[in-house]
């Protein structure tokens, strides 16, 4: 509760720190490594290695850019690598070169296309006191011209803090011959953004591509929003991402970003073929050890996705951390332009509430929409363009709630009306929300076991968000079965179907063992609206498999008859009665799902926005809240629908027009 004296409302700009990509040289101090022009015969310094595939390394002494080179030839088609390690394989010092950990420097080296279509590469292996410290990972920019010619291709790099030195790697030129001279550096550092070649203006510059052979990775210089951007093109097998700054580790410092707060990742993307757009990963390090990730997390398609759209993805910093690795994700089955891949500080919460979630006073814009489907979400968003949108507080479910209030102002505003994400029947299906009279299980479960062994809901593994439950079962030396299962009553939780439509079933499953006599199964049983099953229309149990260690979906259309109401959902997993204890076996469950049709495209609802004042707070996920405001404390009117939070903040308000006004959030689960 929140009691405010009405003043005239100050603006706030607030001012967002993003990612630009800015390299500036300063005056040249440029030298070469060991032998880098290869005027020493024979390649000196310079310890030819390849594996698989045909190699082989020339040193002529006429015909580089200035005197002689070195030549690797790769024998088309043959596979494997071919390389070089400079200083004889010795790590090169910092303090030798005249190089500083935590700062970027260009590494140039000059080459030429003699036959074939490719140029070669570069890498630079890290070492703290001759043990290894880290990659760039292998990095390959486009051809300057047609590569015939002798030209300066240029690395920036980052070198991480902790590192003292380096081994210098130049890579091949894939199925082509390719001469390389005056391999070296320029010791005056640059300013460059962490985030290396953000937008693709130098093609694949920084950004490491790894995937199956279903996804491909192009580089296009036209077309982008505006000009260069990146394309994954997946088949609908297997998976493909980039891994920002050639892999490396991104400190937090040099992001100027802290542990324990939120950030928005933004990243543009458009779809050029298929249905499903990209999505981002951020995983986190404490001193260079992963550990954690926010794990896959996939867009919804803005406007269908077929144009350049902004997609935001708040990511909660966890505390202790002092680094993170930026991966782009794939699009299934889809052609997926990407560009402007950068970051911004969200709207805070004023100093007086910091590290809490208590409601503090706010002014500033009052947003306000008119609601048209109750059926749908409303997700606000800002810009300040009106070109690049991003999204800003949580997203409001029906019709009830019309205005926010937003402490940060911005020059336009708008409102997405789209599906709930997934149209999904089931509650609580990822399994965020513990359940609040048994912790251990998740709320709208049921988790049983025959024998004490219950499923577990668990925050060290899962498939998407931060939770998963784990079904384990083992047999004592006795020999007596176990069962663990987890069910929902789909009308007893809270959640609905409606009959007639055609669903689908799925989960994903992650197999941790898989011992004598366990079997493990699912079952899916619909309901009428007195919640009585319904005979002869259930998918009956059903065996399936979590595959090796990895997370596998499990996926079955599931037509629901046409008196349907309701559903009841079963997963379980049994031992047989089988002396020994390695009568036994563990699951993991994720992200279970029974959801209809595809979903319909967002539709855009204009905004209005004006001087407001009110409270401003920041919200938790697995929480509901509304916003209300009295004139007396006595009479508190409804500023607000019920909203889930989502670990933004949320601000609700009214026009500063009285002299004294009471704003609150009431937490709807502790709401009398």
């Amino acid at each position: 509760m929140f009691s405010v004296n009405a003043i005239k409302p100050m603006k706030q700009h607030h001012i967002a720190l993003s990612s630009l990509w800015i390299a500036i040289t300063l005056p040249s101090s440029a030298a070469l490594f060991p032998n880098g022009d290869f005027e020493t015969p024979g390649g000196a310094s310079w310890t030819e290695a390849s594996g698989g595939g045909t190699y082989t390394f020339e040193y002529p002494t006429t015909g580089g850019k200035e005197g002689g080179f070195g030549i690797i030839n790769h024998s088309p088609a043959t596979g494997g690598f071919g390389i070089w390690v400079g200083n004889n394989e010795a790590p090169l010092t910092l303090s030798s070169l005249g190089l500083e950990a935590g700062k970027s420097y260009n590494f140039t080296m000059d080459m030429k296309r003699l036959s074939g279509s490719n140029i070669g590469g570069f890498k630079l292996d890290f070492t703290n006191s001759g043990a290894a410290a880290g990659t760039t990972g292998d990095i390959r920019i486009d051809l300057i011209g047609d590569g015939s010619t002798w030209e300066t291709y240029t690395y920036p790099i980052a070198i991480p803090a902790g590192a003292d030195g380096f081994k210098v790697v130049p890579l091949w030129g894939i199925d082509s011959s390719v001469g390389y001279d005056n391999i070296g550096f320029d010791s005056t550092p640059i300013i460059q953004d962490p985030i290396i070649n953000p937008g693709f203006s130098e093609g694949s510059l920084g950004w490491s591509q790894v995937g199956s052979a279903e996804t491909t990775w192009s580089y296009p210089t036209t077309g982008g929003n505006p000009d260069n951007y990146g394309v994954m093109t997946n088949t609908g097998v297997g998976f493909g991402i980039w891994i920002a700054n050639g892999n490396q580790v991104i400190s937090l410092e040099s992001l100027g970003l802290e542990a324990g707060t939120t950030v928005n990742f933004l990243q543009d993307m458009k779809i050029f073929s298929g249905t499903n757009i990209g999505g981002l990963k951020i995983d986190f390090f404490t001193a260079g050890a992963m550990t954690g990730s926010t794990g896959d997390v996939f867009g919804t398609p803005i406007e269908g996705g077929t144009t350049w759209q902004t997609y935001t993805f708040p990511v909660a910093l966890p505390a202790g951390i002092d680094g993170i690795k930026i991966v782009p994700l794939w699009g299934a089955g889809s052609s997926v332009g990407y560009d402007n891949i950068r970051f911004v500080i969200p709207p805070v919460i004023p100093p007086a509430a910091a590290g809490s979630n208590e409601p503090v006073f706010a002014k500033g814009s009052l947003v306000q929409w008119t609601p048209t489907n109750p059926e749908k979400i409303h997700q606000p968003q800002s810009s300040q363009d009106g070109n690049t949108w991003s999204n800003f507080g949580p997203a409001y479910p029906g019709i009830e709630t019309t205005s926010i209030l937003d402490p940060n102002d911005a020059p336009f505003y708008r409102v997405i009306a789209q599906d709930a994400p997934g149209d999904n029947s089931l509650i609580n299906g990822g399994f965020e929300v513990a359940s609040i009279t048994d912790t251990n299980c998740a709320e709208g479960w049921a988790c049983l076991s025959t024998s004490g062994q219950f499923p577990t809901r668990i925050t060290t593994d899962s498939f998407s968000g931060t939770s998963s439950m784990r079904i384990a079962v083992q047999n004592n030396a006795g020999g007596s079965p176990n069962q663990a299962e987890i069910q929902q009553n789909l009308g007893n939780a809270g959640g609905f179907v409606t009959g007639g439509q055609s669903y689908t079933f799925s989960f994903q499953a992650k197999q941790i063992s898989s011992g004598v006599s366990y079997v493990q199964q699912y079952r899916l049983q619909w309901y009428d609206d007195n919640n009585v099953a319904i005979p002869g229309a259930d998918i009956g149990f059903t065996g399936f498999s979590g595959g090796n260690g990895t997370w596998t979906k499990i996926e079955v259309p599931a037509p629901a008859p046409a008196n349907a109401a309701g559903a009841f959902i079963q997963i379980f997993g049994a031992t047989g009665a089988v002396a020994g204890t390695e009568a036994k076996g563990e699951v993991l469950i994720d992200d279970i799902s029974l959801s209809v049709g595809t979903q319909s495209a967002p539709v855009v609802l204009q905004a209005t926005a004006t001087n407001g004042v009110g409270v401003y707070m920041l919200t938790e996920t697995g929480k509901s809240y509304k916003a209300q405001v009295s004139d007396d404390l006595q009479v508190f009117t409804d500023l607000s629908g019920t909203f889930p939070g989502n670990g933004q903040p949320a601000g609700a308000g009214t026009a500063p027009n009285q002299t004294s006004r009471f704003y609150r959030f009431l937490l709807i689960e502790d709401a009398q």
